[in-house]
């Protein structure tokens, strides 16, 4: 697959490579799709990248650029490390197990365009779908002991139950899986905090740090994304556990938790149909 050069992109679709391949080549082509687009460019980071996934990105995809890692730095540096090489006003950090909705670019993008939407939007996250169809995520809560709960995991979008989910609103936090951020806002706050590397809770970090700033982070409904969750990672399950406990105590101990002006409006909620309709247990939380 070839992306055309684009001199003035608006958007830098930023995608980290690892371990996948398939899924990676899946992510790009879902991206060259994209309907009525404005002007993107195309960054995939090789952070720590197997050889047949470098062999893949050098011989099938052609007109992105390509950050070199040599080793695997973490979800947020890796991130960061292609930011820095961004020149789009808007920076799209997409898995490399999610797939772009045709019309997902340009539905993120309206609704971050403050001038177009008279909010101060910081942040806007993607609905993500399961393989079934179904709900993954249409934004997630936090709770205080630094749990999350996936906003209607489960339900079919063209249910009725989906309907309270599936509504233009701020949120807690939106899943880096498929998350538009405004690129100067990115870069003033110093980017992904690195300090929970490996990975997990960047984004929910992000979006606090956000809020801090007196931004909105809400969710686009129209934009969809159908997302593998933990593909590059589903072989090492006691990693997974341990990379989220530990980012999750890192949370807590960096004082997000417990700042109020951090809070979105959701995060008291006291209605029953924010509530996706399973348990939770601590530090449970998206695999990004």
């Amino acid at each position: 697959m070839s992306f055309a050069p684009e001199s003035q992109p608006v958007v830098s679709v930023i995608v980290l490579a690892w371990r996948l391949v398939d899924p990676l080549l899946e992510a790009l082509e879902s991206v060259s799709r994209s309907v009525d687009a404005p002007p993107y460019e195309v960054i995939v980071v090789l952070n720590g990248a197997l050889p047949n996934v470098r062999q893949a990105v050098r011989a099938q995809v052609a007109g992105v650029r390509v950050v070199d890692v040599e080793a695997n730095t973490g979800f947020g540096d890796g991130c960061n490390r292609g930011a820095a090489l961004a020149r789009g006003r808007f920076l799209l950090f997409l898995n490399d197990d999610a797939v772009v909705a045709p019309s997902m670019i340009t539905a993120l993008v309206t609704s971050a365009d403050s001038s177009a939407t008279g909010q101060s939007i910081g942040a806007v996250a993607a609905v993500l779908l399961n393989g079934d169809g179904t709900i993954q995520e249409a934004g997630s809560r936090m709770v205080s002991t630094a749990g999350t709960v996936q906003l209607g995991a489960g339900i079919r979008p063209e249910s009725p139950d989906a309907a309270p989910y599936l509504l233009r609103r701020p949120i807690d936090y939106g899943s880096g899986a498929a998350l538009l951020v405004q690129r100067d806002v990115f870069t003033t706050i110093g980017g992904y905090d690195t300090r929970y590397r490996p990975a997990y809770f960047e984004d929910a970090d992000l979006a606090f740090r956000l809020k801090a700033l007196g931004l909105s982070v809400i969710l686009e409904p129209v934009a969809r994304a159908p997302h593998l969750s933990g593909a590059s990672t589903e072989r090492d399950l006691r990693f997974r556990q341990f990379a989220s406990h530990r980012a999750g105590l890192a949370f807590i101990e960096h004082g997000r938790m417990y700042s109020p002006r951090h809070h979105s409006p959701t995060l008291h909620s006291t209605s029953s149909a924010w509530f996706p309709k399973r348990s939770l247990s601590p530090f449970a939380t998206m695999i990004c």
